[in-house]
């Protein structure tokens, strides 16, 4: 898998193997080797090949077939994610299953063409604001052993903010043709845990 993988990116790149060679620091001869499986790269080479075709390791090595660096790091954080979320134990669970079960549909209704891009883009960014905005407040905590008055102003702004984002986000699906019905029967819409 590795040898044709290099082959295939450096075809992409109309490279050379003298070429090739010469962009990670080794001779065509040691380049055709890696390209054949008959030998492997050491450790810096590898990193070297991933940094001069903009792909990830895991890519490389055929542990994935996304090729995107930045890509691959989200997902693996996104993995840890979903390990460190099954690990929260609450006395009453039903609030995390109610936000993964109400996330999983957002998703459903961006991929079956429901909601378009910019209001599942806005929802994501609220989202995303309202939790980033907990962490620094817990971060601060942290620091502090207690959030004083001069994070008021930050919770204030924050939750304005999410008040603005949400009302944005429902005058745009009630302009939506095709989600009025459902914003008059209150199914999917009213359902979004904000």
């Amino acid at each position: 898998m590795f040898g044709e993988r290099l082959y295939m990116l450096r075809m992409e790149k109309k490279m050379t193997m003298k070429k090739a060679g010469a962009a990670i620091g080794v001779t065509d001869g040691a380049w055709n080797k890696y390209e054949k499986n008959k030998s492997q790269p050491s450790y810096q080479i590898l990193v070297r090949i991933a940094d001069v075709f903009d792909v990830s390791l895991d890519y490389l090595l055929g542990r994935t077939n996304i090729r995107d660096k930045t890509m691959a790091d989200t997902i693996n954080r996104q993995q840890t994610f979903l390990k460190e979320f099954e690990k929260v134990s609450l006395v009453d669970p039903s609030k995390l299953i109610q936000l993964t079960e109400s996330l999983i549909e957002c998703v459903e209704h961006y991929n079956s063409g429901h909601v378009d891009e910019k209001t599942f883009s806005n929802l994501l960014s609220l989202l995303s604001n309202a939790v980033s905005t907990f962490n620094k407040m817990v971060d601060q905590n942290k620091k502090e052993s207690h959030i004083n008055e001069r994070w008021f102003p930050v919770y204030q702004k924050s939750m304005l903010e999410f008040i603005t984002g949400y009302g944005q986000i429902f005058n745009h699906l009630k302009e939506m043709p095709h989600m009025d019905h459902r914003m008059e029967t209150g199914s999917s819409v009213s359902k979004l845990p904000l």
